[in-house]
Order: C-alpha cells, then sequence, then structure tokens
C-alpha cells in the first residue's frame, strides 16, 4: 500500500515499455518428394525452365528497385525473375535450357506442348514456375503486446518494477494505443515461389516446392512511455535533459564530407528483389541436395 501511495503522489513518473511479438508463419520451405526424385536426382543434369502463363512486364532497373522511370526499348515478361532462377540452377551444377527457347517453341510455329520442347532441347527435368509472387504479412492472429510498468524519475531513468492497480493500468495503457496501432498497421514484404518439377521422360511431376519468405520483423516494434501521474490519472511527459554547461568552439575553418552514393528510388522493390533472389537460391539448393536450408 505504501509502494502504491508513493506511486500515486504527484510527480511520480512511471515508464511503460510495450513490445509486438510476433509469430513467425512463414515457416520453413515446404518441399514434397517422391520415389521417382530420389531414383533420379542424382543422375539429372540438363534441366529447363518454363515461365508462368502470366507474368508482369517490367524492365531491370525497375525490378531491382535501382531507377524508377526508366525507359527501355526492349524487355520481356519475367526475363529478370526467370533470369535469377536459371542463374540459381547453374550455380548449383546444372545445364539450363533457357525459358526462352521453351517459350519459343511452345508460342512458335511448332506449337509443341512445354514437356516436348524440353524434350527436343535434351531436358530431363522441366521446371515449371506457377507463381512468383509479391506478397504482404501483417502480424497474425497470435502476435502479442508484452507491457513493462517501471517507476522512473524525470529523466526516464528507471527504479524498478512498478506495482500498479487495473485501474492505473489500464490508463497507461491507453496512452500507447495510437503508437502500437502504428506498429501493428505496418506491414512486412514478402516473395512466393511455387514451382513444380516434371520428369521429361514420363510426365510425371517427381518434386514441389513452396515457400514464402517474409521480410524480417522491424527492430522498432517497441513502443514507450514517460508518464507522470496528475490528480487522478497519468498523461504522457516528455523526458528531462539534464543542464548542460554552454560552451563556444572557436575555428578558423571546417571540413564537410559530401557524399553522392546512389539511392534506391524504390526501397520496397529492393527489398524485394532481395528476396526474390533468397527465395529463388533456396529452391535451387532444395532439388540439388534434396532438403531446403534452413535459413
Amino acid at each position: 500500500m505504501l509502494a502504491l501511495g508513493a506511486l500515486s503522489g504527484c510527480g511520480s513518473y512511471v515508464r511503460v515499455q510495450s513490445r509486438l511479438v510476433e509469430s513467425q508463419r512463414e515457416g520453413a520451405p515446404e518441399v514434397t518428394t517422391t520415389p521417382a526424385y530420389a531414383a533420379n536426382v542424382a543422375k539429372i543434369t540438363n534441366v529447363a525452365v518454363r515461365a508462368p502463363d502470366q507474368c508482369i512486364n517490367q524492365t531491370a532497373s525497375s525490378t531491382n528497385g535501382t531507377a524508377e522511370g526508366t525507359a527501355s526499348v526492349l524487355h520481356t515478361q519475367c526475363g529478370v525473375e526467370m533470369a535469377e532462377i536459371e542463374r540459381a540452377l547453374t550455380h548449383t551444377g546444372y545445364v539450363v535450357t533457357s525459358w526462352r527457347e521453351i517459350n519459343s517453341l511452345v508460342s512458335g510455329t511448332e506449337k509443341l506442348s512445354a514437356k516436348a520442347a524440353a524434350q527436343k532441347l535434351g531436358a530431363q527435368v522441366l521446371f515449371q514456375v506457377n507463381s512468383l509472387e509479391h506478397v504482404k504479412i501483417q502480424p497474425g492472429q497470435d502476435a502479442r503486446w508484452e507491457r513493462k510498468f517501471e517507476k522512473a524519475d524525470a529523466h526516464g531513468v528507471t527504479l524498478g518494477p512498478a506495482e500498479l492497480p487495473d485501474h492505473d493500468i489500464q490508463l497507461l495503457r491507453s496512452l500507447l494505443a495510437e503508437r502500437e496501432k502504428h506498429i501493428v498497421d505496418h506491414v512486412r514484404l514478402g516473395a512466393m515461389l511455387n514451382v513444380d518439377a516434371v520428369m521429361v521422360e514420363t510426365g510425371q511431376t517427381i518434386w514441389f516446392y513452396e515457400w514464402k519468405r517474409a521480410q524480417p520483423a522491424s527492430k522498432d516494434n517497441t513502443a514507450t512511455v514517460l508518464a507522470q501521474h496528475a490528480g487522478e490519472g497519468w498523461v504522457p511527459t516528455l523526458v528531462a535533459k539534464p543542464e548542460e554547461e554552454a560552451t563556444t568552439t572557436v575555428r578558423s575553418g571546417e571540413v564537410e564530407a559530401i557524399s553522392s552514393s546512389g539511392k534506391a528510388a524504390d526501397q520496397e522493390e529492393v527489398i524485394y528483389f532481395e528476396l526474390v533472389r533468397s527465395v529463388i537460391k533456396n529452391f535451387a539448393t532444395a532439388f540439388k541436395t534434396g532438403h531446403a536450408p534452413n535459413e
């Protein structure tokens, strides 16, 4: 009772910190193998890639976020993303038939099926990219707020836990409502890849892959307020700054650095492109080794 009385006194301070703890629902990549995959994976050396039926027209510069408003005379649908897939498969040791070659035989005068086109070009496995998508993720339903109440001084220095009645806790919680809402409303970017692997000789789908990778949760997921008791309630207050002695610096010249480094025109696209690269690298490694790296 004495502790509560002291905290409720005029001029007493409480520092409240609220931290959002999110679940990591995106989890590990979903990889499904078959006996045919296990029997043949070690013998596979030549592969081909088939792009999704519908793709977004984007230039390389707009896709990786390094520039915007760039005019391009020649560009291809899905070109940048498909090039990343081909690069990743090549890096893992496969001979890769370009998706453009497959597309040319499928949509050209021969009108071959994707499987027949891959077989004609000497591929043993055809990777059918079903989707490569931008996704946005908000905190899941099982995210929670962890709040901490501490006694403090006017400078925000904590002085130990504050034991408070429910009424005071509700008032203090209301001071954080807008800041907490801002944190919850912040969405994270993500990239999702869905791919099937078809054995060209038999036409059997032998392997499945899907992964949705999200941008790491923001480190700025904590809201803090310093509150002062006033009358029957609590009011937010600014942290008092310690008084500093006035000093005067005398100098006859100065040097100021100037940085002219490039700045991404679209930060979201930069983040998305890095997520895409990460997911594609994981996919290629998963097929080659039989298991997806735990990233």
